[in-house]
C-alpha cells in the first residue's frame, strides 16, 4: 500500500503553448456575435471548441455596476460561438470589482505586460505583425473593403515568422521571402506567396476572393484556406504533393492542390 501512495500521481511542467487571444473593444452582443461568426467560417473545423483567451486591455466601454453582467455577456457570446474562455487580460487599472467577477466566474487572471501596446488598425479584423500572440480583433467599427479588384501593394515579409505572430495584408497579397512557423498565421484578402516552408496557417481571399491563390515551397501547414474553404493538416499529409513545392486554388468550389 505503501508503495502505490508513493508513486507519483502527476508532474508539473512548464510548457509553451500558442492560444487565440480575443480582444474585445464592445460588449454589443449582437455585434459580437456576428463578427465572431463572420471570423470563424473561414476555419470552422479549427476554431471549434477551441480554447480562447479575452484581451481587455483595449476595452474603452463604460463599466456598470457589477463588472459580472459585463463578463457574462461576453463570456455568453464566446461560449455561443462554440469557443472555450480560459482567462482574461484585464486593463491596465482594472478595478478591483472586476477581478473578483473574473475570479467568481472561475475564470484564470493572465497578465501580460504587452497589453499596454497600441490598439490595432480600426481598419482590419486583424493585427499586423508583431511579437506576440494570435488574436481575433472584434472591433464595433470595422467597414468591409470597397471592392476587391482595388487592391493595394503586396506587403512583404523578410524575416521568419514566428510560433504566435498573425500577419494580414487588407486588400492584397502578402509575399513571406522566408519560413513560417508551427502556430504562425498568415491572412490576406489577395494571394499568400512563402519562399519557405509553411507550417503554420494561411488564410487567403478572406473577403470572399475565390481566385485567390496560396503558394508555397514546401506544404508543411497546420491549415489552409481559400474564401473559407479550408483543409487541414490531418488531410494534407495523405496528400502526395506534402512537403513539396504547390499551389492552392479553388475549382467548383473546392480546394485544389497541384505541383508548382
Amino acid at each position: 500500500m505503501s508503495t502505490l501512495m508513493d508513486a507519483p500521481a502527476l508532474e508539473l511542467k512548464g510548457g509553451l503553448y500558442t492560444l487565440t487571444a480575443i480582444r474585445i473593444y464592445s460588449t454589443d452582443r449582437e455585434l459580437l456575435i456576428k463578427q465572431l461568426e463572420d471570423k470563424i467560417k473561414q476555419a470552422p473545423k479549427f476554431f471549434y471548441c477551441a480554447p480562447v483567451i479575452l484581451d481587455l486591455s483595449q476595452f474603452k466601454g463604460d463599466f456598470p455596476e457589477e463588472p459580472e453582467i459585463l463578463l457574462n455577456t461576453i463570456l455568453d457570446c464566446i461560449r455561443y460561438s462554440k469557443l472555450i474562455p480560459v482567462g482574461i487580460i484585464p486593463m491596465q487599472g482594472a478595478p478591483e470589482s472586476l477581478i473578483q467577477a473574473a475570479r467568481k466566474l472561475g475564470i484564470a487572471l493572465i497578465s501580460d505586460s504587452r497589453n499596454l501596446s497600441a490598439p490595432a488598425p480600426k481598419e482590419s479584423l486583424a493585427p499586423v505583425a508583431q511579437e506576440e500572440k494570435e488574436e481575433i480583433i472584434v472591433d464595433t467599427s470595422y467597414e468591409a473593403p470597397e471592392a476587391l479588384s482595388q487592391l493595394t501593394p503586396t506587403r512583404t515579409i523578410i524575416q521568419p515568422v514566428r510560433s504566435g505572430q498573425q500577419i494580414y495584408s487588407p486588400n492584397g497579397d502578402l509575399l513571406v521571402l522566408n519560413s513560417v512557423s508551427h502556430g504562425a498565421e498568415l491572412l490576406a484578402d489577395g494571394h499568400i506567396h512563402v519562399y519557405g516552408p509553411l507550417r503554420g496557417r494561411a488564410l487567403a481571399g478572406i473577403s470572399g476572393n475565390e481566385e485567390a491563390h496560396i503558394f508555397c515551397q514546401s506544404l508543411e501547414a497546420e491549415l489552409v484556406s481559400i474564401a473559407g474553404r479550408y483543409r487541414i493538416s490531418e488531410d494534407l499529409k495523405d496528400d502526395p504533393l506534402w512537403k513539396k513545392p504547390v499551389r492552392l486554388f479553388l475549382e467548383k468550389g473546392k480546394l485544389q492542390i497541384a505541383k508548382l
